[in-house]
């Protein structure tokens, strides 16, 4: 589990109000399985270091120096490693979404600097808005952009070929027909009752609007269409069959896990099917399906229509369970408490140095330190060397905690 992630969940059960908890919860959309605090490596070199100090994120680089001052609500790790973004909160008014370089070591700022990440090419892409209304994908290599005709607002690849993305469509304008003028006719003395407009039908009812992109730097649209849900579906592999003597032959099967045989669209009720190159294969009626699957009457009709054994694709790897020899090793540093002063102890060397105190509870964990200020409801979190006790924070930070640097 991402550190980070773990140590907030400990740390929400503890002591965070529920506002603080809520930020924490929309911190960790789309990015659970992002490590946050992760050391980033430059030609097999440490150079820049995330750290939060009193629930703020800022940004230091190996000597302990401030490269972001701790003004944002959180960071996270772009997939290829070479980014890290810098958010602020909801109640940030003024304050952009940071985008820094780890390679070229100079950032930029944006409107906003979405989750969402494709690869065209094998090279990252990211989804952003420099300013308001005008969004690209931002090449992670080149800085070239790739601007949308669509007014896209969620993207994610659905294998090497597609990107499947949500938009809003525009709207055809309806010619407005002026009503004929009509003299209401009583019916037993009264006067017919009006004709009230329908509803407008709520966010909630409507079907998404989906594109289909090939996955090149044109972003040519394949498909268009709308819908509740979709669903990748995978040809069922047939089942091994035992011979004359009842022998079953095996067979290894490498499966692509990003890819898939069929797509198949769902609108109340209303399925389109497809093939892997969003070629229509049928369109047909059949019971709704909900997000988590299709119907057993709208999969047995996809397999009529395809001419084959279908099933719904998953993701994911088996989990496979770590032998363990029972032993375990003696922990380089520890923590411990004397009155209301709480220590940082190494313990290498098989002698015991305390290295911090602080009037701050302290953790430790796999080369980090987390301070908690249970009071007041913050926290401060950082890397360090464990070799040279080196703290990737600046130091006046722990000196407003009150830490202090023993030896």
């Amino acid at each position: 589990m991402n550190e980070k992630y773990f140590d907030e969940i400990v740390e929400s059960c503890n002591f965070r109000n529920t506002y603080n908890t809520i930020k924490m919860i929309l911190r960790k959309i789309s990015i659970a399985a992002v490590t946050v605090f992760s050391i980033i490596n430059i030609a097999g070199q440490q150079k820049f270091y995330p750290f939060s100090y009193e629930n703020k994120d800022g940004l230091s680089d190996d000597k302990g120096n401030e490269i972001i001052a701790p003004i944002y609500d959180y960071c996270r790790e772009s997939d290829d490693k070479k980014l890290l973004i810098f958010k602020p909160g909801f109640d940030s008014r003024n304050l952009k979404t940071f985008c820094f370089d780890v390679t070229a070591g100079q950032g930029k700022k944006y409107e906003t600097f979405y989750e969402d990440e494709v690869k065209i090419q094998k090279v990252s892409h990211h989804f952003v808005e420099e300013i308001k209304g005008k969004k690209y994908l931002l090449n992670s290599e080149t800085a070239e952009k790739i601007t949308f005709k669509d007014d896209v607002y969620s993207l994610k690849d659905l294998n090497e070929q597609f990107i499947i993305a949500k938009y809003f469509a525009k709207e055809i304008p309806v010619p407005k027909v002026a009503p004929k003028k009509t003299n209401p006719v009583k019916a037993k003395g009264k006067l017919p009752p009006p004709v009230l407009a329908p509803p407008p039908i709520s966010r909630e009812e409507s079907a998404t609007d989906y594109v289909i992109y090939s996955s090149t730097t044109a972003l040519k649209p394949v498909l268009r269409t709308k819908a509740n849900h979709y669903f990748l579906l995978n040809k069922q592999a047939p089942e091994n069959q035992p011979d004359e003597n009842g022998n079953v032959k095996m067979q290894i099967v490498t499966i692509n896990l990003n890819d898939f045989d069929f797509v198949l669209f769902e609108n109340k009720g209303n399925y389109e099917l497809y093939d892997k190159d969003f070629k229509l294969i049928k369109k047909f009626t059949s019971k709704p399906s909900e997000e988590y699957g299709v119907n057993e009457e709208a999969m047995k009709k996809s397999e009529t229509f395809a001419g084959s054994k279908i099933e719904r694709k998953r993701g994911g790897y088996p989990s496979v369970g770590m032998a363990s020899d029972g032993k375990r090793e003696e922990p380089k540093f520890t923590t411990e408490r004397d009155s209301e002063i709480h220590y940082f102890i190494d313990k290498r060397n098989g002698v015991s140095r305390k290295v911090l105190s602080s009037p701050l509870k302290i953790t430790y964990h796999n080369a980090s330190l987390r301070f908690e200020d249970v009071k007041n409801e913050k926290s401060t979190y950082f890397k360090f060397n464990e070799e040279t006790l080196q703290f990737y924070i600046p130091k006046k930070y722990l000196d407003q905690l009150g830490v202090k640097i023993l030896n």
